[in-house]
């Protein structure tokens, strides 16, 4: 006969107040995350401003559903450099977004501090100096990313292969409208 297995101990009640406990405790830290509607308080922990822009560090990163290595990988990039955008944190997990609106979980040793921009639509030039009638360096193909070298309110520097120039910032996913990527002394 089975019976109450605290029953008769002295500290009966007591352990079983704590098993309660660590249930409850166990259950808030693994299902808070998905149940809580504002989660800035539980995910943002890095002390980085959320949203932000940042490039993946590896020319092979593993999106998965999940903030873990249990979650199956939804989704592989091919690109170092590529811009994306971190929208939570959970840990060491970040959830970015790309330019098409794809989201998913990397750990953040595979995302890079530097700054990184992609041509969206149509072929541009890339101008030897940020004004329309500039010289042109080369044409960028659409979806080719740059890395940022600096940006003034309506122009980027970007670097793409060896070539550094100019392009109009409404070309560019990767920067916020109000962001000062300016060149500081």
């Amino acid at each position: 006969m089975r019976g109450n297995p605290f029953a008769g101990h002295p500290y009966g009640l007591l352990r079983r107040a704590q098993c309660i406990g660590a249930v409850f405790l166990i259950n808030t830290l693994l299902f808070a995350p998905v149940f809580a509607k504002d989660t800035s308080a539980i995910l943002h922990n890095s002390g980085q401003p959320i949203p932000r822009f940042v490039a993946l560090k590896s020319s092979e990163v593993n999106m998965r559903v999940g903030p873990g290595e249990r979650y199956p990988i939804v989704w592989v990039y091919r690109r170092k450099n590529w811009p994306v955008e971190v929208v939570e944190e959970f840990g060491h997990w970040r959830k970015i977004r790309d330019f098409e609106g794809t989201q998913g979980w990397v750990h953040k040793t595979l995302l890079a501090g530097i700054r990184s921009a992609i041509i969206l639509k149509e072929r541009t030039p890339l101008l030897s100096a940020p004004d329309e009638s500039s010289g042109i360096i080369v044409q960028i193909d659409p979806l080719v990313a740059g890395v940022i070298q600096e940006c003034s309110p309506n122009w980027c520097r970007l670097m793409f292969g060896n070539s550094i120039g100019w392009i109009a910032r409404t070309k560019l996913w990767g920067i916020y409208d109000n962001e000062d990527l300016s060149e500081k002394d």
